[in-house]
C-alpha cells in the first residue's frame, strides 16, 4: 500500500491507512471488526451479525471521513468504560483462539476510529 521506496513522499501521504486485522471501527454508525487488510483494501464484519460484511477498496476510502478515537479510547476496554460499546457488543469481538481460555483479551482489541461516508 505505502510506497516502501518513498514512504514519506507527498504521494504516499495521500494513501489512506487501513485498520489492521482485528481492529474495531465504527463505519456509518455500526461497530465492525476488520477481518483482513492489505493493499487491495480492508474487509469488515458487522459485530451484531457476522454474516454481514463489507469490503472497502483503496479508492473507496476517499469516500469516507475518518475521525480518530476519543482521547483515552484506544481499545475495546475504553469503549466499554466510556459507554460507547455495550458488554453484549464486546462479547461479539474476536480476539483469537486464545479468547476461550482468556476472555479478557477481547478488551485489548484496538479501536481504530470512526468512518462516515461523505455526502
Amino acid at each position: 500500500m505505502i510506497d516502501k521506496e518513498r514512504p514519506f513522499s507527498p504521494e504516499a501521504k495521500k494513501i489512506p491507512l487501513f485498520p489492521s486485522s482485528r481492529d474495531l471501527v465504527i463505519i456509518d454508525g455500526q461497530f465492525m471488526q476488520c477481518i483482513s487488510a492489505d493493499s487491495e483494501g480492508a474487509s469488515f464484519v458487522l459485530l451484531e451479525d457476522k454474516s454481514k460484511g463489507i469490503h472497502i477498496s483503496p479508492e473507496e476510502w476517499t469516500q469516507y471521513k475518518y475521525t480518530a478515537p476519543p482521547k483515552n479510547v484506544i481499545s475495546a476496554r475504553g469503549l466499554v468504560e466510556k459507554g460507547l460499546m455495550t458488554n453484549e457488543q464486546l462479547d461479539q469481538v474476536y480476539w483469537g483462539p486464545e479468547e476461550n481460555k482468556h476472555p479478557h483479551l477481547k478488551k485489548t482489541v484496538t479501536f481504530f476510529g470512526t468512518y462516515t461516508k461523505k455526502k
